[in-house]
């Protein structure tokens, strides 16, 4: 349990909190918050990538981070930009190889000034 950021205690027992067991808590906060719009646990997870990208931690950490198996999966959960989707273009232009050494390097880095 030692790994777990988010504990929960069912039946006296502790375990780690889901998506599925969080779900209700949060439409309950968004609701009470005033919020218009509904999110879920994965609406959670998109905006933590999207901060951790913005933020400028590479690309690659970013797909490593969420266990994604390649960048375009990471690309997808990404809320970009127009210059981002230039390069993911760019990026699909690419030999495996060169997909390597451009991930390998500093350039796949977000380059807006949030």
């Amino acid at each position: 349990m030692d790994d777990f950021i988010f504990l929960r205690k069912r039946k006296g027992k502790i375990g780690h909190i889901t998506p599925r067991s969080i779900d209700s808590r949060l439409r309950r906060y968004c609701r009470e918050a005033g919020m218009s719009v509904i999110k879920s646990p994965h609406d959670i997870r998109r905006t933590t990538l999207t901060n951790l990208y913005n933020a400028g931690m590479p690309l690659k950490k970013v797909q490593e981070f969420a266990g994604h198996s390649s960048l375009k999966q990471t690309m997808d959960y990404i809320r970009i930009t127009d210059d981002d989707i230039e390069t993911m273009q760019y990026i699909e232009t690419l030999s495996i190889d060169q997909v390597k050494e451009f991930e390998d390097s500093n350039i796949v880095k977000f380059r807006r000034n949030a």
